[in-house]
């Protein structure tokens, strides 16, 4: 096993996950056979930085192709029935604190292809933009949205200049040093300047275990913490402002401890795994016995329909409620919305037990089945 991501401490695999199927972040499959822990000494959840684990996501990102069944559209996040970006939904949230001057600089590191700058361009368009990424791939479409100076590629040091916001939006989970990454990006904050992030929860959301190419699983205790020991106070950090997901302001300065805890992150991980191994058992019996669709194209969704799929289960189709990805095709099944279910078949909703349980309100508990090992 690999050094702790955060200590000196030694991370204990965890059992049961190797047997899992997984799913890179851009909700393609990708085979059982990865490795998780937890450190004895600090508790942080993480994936083995080691030889294979570095090979594996360095294939991944070789083929990343963000949102690619929505044609490059950003995920969005669903209440009562209607969806609107997640990024924007962030923003409105953030800005509640932030309260941002009419005019400034922001830097969105691992920009993808410009979602949250297109959405703060929306919301601020006096600011000055720019992008950090990996590669150039969507350079074009990010230097073509109002506002964006350049995408930066490379090294966070090479980018010129001071920004009044940094922003990471689902990428400080995918980086091998988190630490020491988010104390080098306090040299690109300008004076009162701020950092704005969000990460999957760990413990709202069990099917962040099986992306592989996340590094680290956070709690509100542990990005707390590092966020802390990179030397920033911690100004806001929510759990509710998007279901599932972790949001948190901080700022350089001398850090408060002992604020969120959120129990034992070990503990979480290892029920997180054996309730997803109840659920494959569960799933193939309700598609044992009728037409069986899976709600969701994304993580989730692809996840457990792979799992099924290579032992041998039966999955018809895919339901979702982004209009962007119905009437298409995902894993070569058809991907249908929720008024084309035929009568008779069951929709298994493999989601964050907060989000199965609004989806099958929504939609109706008869046909739209939420997972009984959340109960």
């Amino acid at each position: 096993m690999s050094r702790c991501l955060f200590c000196e401490g030694e991370p204990e695999s965890l059992s049961g996950y190797a047997a899992l199927h997984r799913v890179t972040s851009d909700c393609r499959p990708w085979p059982a056979g990865g490795g998780i822990a937890a450190c004895h000494a600090c508790g942080v959840v993480q994936k083995p930085c080691d030889p294979l684990f570095l090979d594996e996501i360095g294939k991944i990102y070789s083929g990343y192709e963000i949102y690619q069944l929505s044609s490059g559209l950003e995920q969005p996040v669903f209440s009562a029935g209607l969806g609107e970006a997640r990024s924007m939904t962030l923003l409105k949230r953030a800005f509640e604190t932030l309260q941002p001057a009419a005019r400034g600089r922001m830097l969105d590191v691992g920009c993808g292809n410009g979602g949250l700058l297109k959405s703060f361009a929306a919301r601020l368009p006096e600011w000055c933009l720019a992008g950090s990424e990996m590669s150039d791939t969507h350079k074009k479409a990010i230097e073509s949205i109002p506002g964006v100076e350049a995408l930066y590629v490379g090294d966070i040091d090479d980018i010129p200049g001071t920004f009044n916001l940094i922003t990471m939006l689902h990428s400080l989970e995918h980086i091998t040093e988190p630490v020491a990454f988010l104390a080098k990006l306090k040299a690109r904050l300008a004076q009162g300047g701020r950092l704005l992030i969000e990460v999957p929860d760990l413990h709202q959301n069990p099917f962040d275990l099986l992306i592989a190419d996340h590094v680290t699983h956070f709690s509100r205790t542990i990005l707390h913490r590092t966020l802390s020991a990179a030397g920033y106070a911690v100004e806001r950090l929510s759990n509710n402002w998007i279901a599932k997901e972790l949001s948190a302001i901080a700022t350089p300065g001398e850090a408060v401890s002992g604020i969120y805890d959120d129990g034992n992150d070990r503990a979480a991980a290892v029920e997180g795994i054996a309730r997803l191994t109840r659920m494959i058992a569960e799933a193939r019996d309700i598609a044992a016995q009728q037409t069986f669709g899976i709600f969701g194209t994304s993580i989730a969704g692809t996840w457990l329909a792979a799992q099924l799929l290579q032992t041998g289960a039966k999955v018809d189709f895919f339901v979702d409620e982004d209009q962007t990805r119905v009437g298409r095709q995902h894993m070569g099944l058809p991907v249908l919305g929720a008024a084309n279910i035929a009568p008779g078949a069951k929709v298994y909703v493999p989601l964050a037990p907060a989000v199965a349980r609004a989806v099958t309100g929504r939609l109706g508990v008869g046909q739209f089945v939420a997972p009984s090992v959340f109960n």
